[in-house]
């Protein structure tokens, strides 16, 4: 059995939900020494598709109010941690794009992340079939280790 690690560049992706949320706090447990280490958050907004009904014109200015909003929360989410943890370093990172898992491979990579700590939903059946799972994609396809932290109200 060797050592764990020291993880000094972590990833965490949210999603702005309560268990997004607690991931960040667990996140910040794991940094060995908070002044050394770095939390990078990361929001994907994938585009909805086009609903029927709708023209592309009120397409566009739905999807404008909603990145704008999700920008808003973002920036809040971010300066929140900032403020209630001034010891740790974090940045905050937004993107658009259309597949969420390669997009937090890429962000993990790009800011040399050795950590990705991510939520779990705890989706079943065919929720799940449906809506899939962006943790399970990561973990699949990512050369960087991944933990997954549920809540303790999904154990």
């Amino acid at each position: 059995f060797t050592a764990m690690k020291n993880f000094t560049q972590l990833l965490v992706p949210t999603d702005m939900t309560n268990q997004s949320e607690e991931a960040i706090y667990f996140a910040i447990q794991l940094l060995p020494n908070q002044l050394k280490g770095q939390i990078h958050l990361l929001y994907v907004l994938e585009p909805p598709t086009l609903l029927d009904g709708y023209s592309i014109y009120s397409y566009e200015q739905l999807y404008s109010e909603i990145k704008t909003e999700t920008e808003k929360r973002f920036d809040v989410l971010l300066k929140t941690f900032q403020e209630k943890f001034p010891e740790v370093s974090f940045s905050g990172h937004f993107k658009e794009e259309l597949n969420a898992v390669d997009t937090i491979v890429k962000v993990a990579k790009d800011q040399h992340a050795d950590l990705i700590v991510m939520a779990s939903h705890g989706r079943k059946g065919l929720r799940r079939v449906l809506m899939g799972s962006v943790a399970e994609g990561v973990m699949r396809v990512s050369s960087i280790p991944v933990v997954i932290y549920k809540s303790a109200d999904q154990l």
